[in-house]
Formats: C-alpha cells, sequence, structure tokens
C-alpha cells in the first residue's frame, strides 16, 4: 500500500493530523490498535479541555499544565502548544466539532458524548466522522511494530493485524 501520509495512532492527535493533511489534499491512511478514537487519552478524558485564550494567557496555560504534568513535560512541546492552543482551537471549530464554554479557558465536549465515564469520546467521534468525510482510510487493529526509513526519512511501517 502506497500513501502519502502516513498516520500512527487514532486518538485525538493521530485524527486531528489526519484531518488537516487531508483537508490540504494529501491521500491519508490512518493505522490504529483499536477502532480509531476508542481507548485513546483523549476519549477517556473528562471531556473538558483547558486551553489558552477567552481571557486565560498563554504564560498560565504553560504553568498550569507544567504543575498537572508534575514538572516532566517536555517544556518546549507545551510551550507550542500553549501559544497555539487558540489558533488551533479556531481551526477545530472551523471543521465543524461542536464545543461549548462553560468558562474561560475551557472546552467541553461532554454535551456530545454518549459514555459517562468516557467524557472525550464525542470528541473523537466528531473528529473520526470529520475523517471519514474527507477520505481518510483507517487501518484498526494494527499495531504499527517498527519505522522504516532511509537516510533521510520515514518510507513505510511494519505492522502487526
Amino acid at each position: 500500500m502506497s500513501t502519502s501520509v502516513l498516520i500512527v495512532g487514532g486518538g485525538g492527535a493521530g485524527l486531528s493530523a489526519a484531518i488537516a493533511a487531508a483537508k490540504e489534499g494529501a491521500n491519508v491512511v490512518l493505522v490504529s490498535k483499536t477502532k480509531a478514537g476508542w481507548n485513546t487519552a483523549t476519549a477517556f478524558s473528562g471531556g473538558i479541555f483547558s486551553f489558552a485564550g477567552g481571557g486565560v494567557e498563554p504564560q498560565e496555560h504553560f504553568d498550569k499544565t507544567l504543575e498537572v504534568g508534575r514538572f516532566v513535560n517536555e517544556r518546549s512541546l507545551v510551550k507550542t502548544l500553549t501559544e497555539h492552543a487558540e489558533e488551533a482551537l479556531q481551526k477545530i471549530l472551523s471543521w465543524g466539532v461542536e464545543l461549548t464554554f462553560p468558562r474561560p479557558g475551557k472546552a467541553s465536549v461532554r454535551r456530545s458524548s454518549c459514555h459517562t465515564l468516557m467524557g472525550g469520546e464525542g470528541f473523537v467521534a466528531q473528529f473520526r466522522q470529520i475523517a471519514a468525510e474527507e477520505n481518510v482510510s483507517f487501518i484498526e487493529s494494527s499495531v504499527v511494530t517498527e519505522l522504516l526509513h532511509d537516510d533521510t526519512r520515514i518510507i513505510g511501517v511494519k505492522a502487526v493485524d
């Protein structure tokens, strides 16, 4: 199989990357160990997400993220997350993701979740639907075991079905 973009992981990050690439015209395949969106940290989250915006400054979001992560976070990644959170939020809203904003710096998908224990399930379910509408191909129940590369880039993967 050949594709222009291969995404490994079917959680919120993988699904959003797949959508973004597909919206730019890429042929996208997403490989996930389960049904994309299920059994992910995003699905099992409480369904309420923090972000820098709505009166919450990026530095405040940065500090809180480090605190919650017990200061073992990769600081450069947290910095990127917190500086671009509002921009990313606007992008997913433009894709049609339904969110509510219970208070400044908080977004909720609990209303769209059909599971009380998996409040984030509504979020990834929306992402999965949008990805399918963008013609992302899914390979599910498969675990990537190895990244194949040449001298400069990843050229494929090995996976177990």
